[in-house]
């Protein structure tokens, strides 16, 4: 009897991390299309979707729509890759790299989960030497 209790304890456990899991391979994947959506709207020099796609607070910080604009259009990246990304609850982050002309540079966009939606709560981007 003890080792058939020890026994179901056992699978109710692994069917909860097998659970977990799949929602953090979700949340994962959203993180991701949400990176590869904002990317290709900087790609295609898309203020509005890539606007609509920040936290109120990052708006609030770039002032507007048309600084926001004057800060994608010399970020026109032609790829990008993604190196890792990581989940936290509500937190995510996308580490990767991105060309523009024959220059790599690193980028890290930071997400923030609103009302069911990752945000874009911080870009960074910066020149990595050869």
């Amino acid at each position: 009897m003890n080792k058939r209790v020890v026994f179901l304890f056992a699978i109710s456990m692994i069917l909860m991390m097998m659970l977990s899991a799949c929602g953090s391979s979700k949340e994962v994947s959203a993180v991701k299309d949400t990176g590869e959506t904002f990317m290709a709207a900087m790609r295609d020099s898309d203020a509005i979707t890539s606007w609509n796609m920040l936290t109120e607070d990052v708006q609030a910080e770039v002032g507007d729509i048309a600084k926001w604009q004057q800060f994608i259009l010399p970020r026109n990246f032609s790829e990008w890759k993604f190196l890792s990304t990581s989940v936290e609850k509500t937190a995510a982050q996308i580490d990767g790299e991105a060309v523009l002309s024959s220059n790599t540079y690193n980028i890290v966009l930071v997400f923030k989960k609103i009302d069911d939606y990752w945000k874009i709560a911080g870009v960074n981007i910066y020149f990595k030497p050869q």
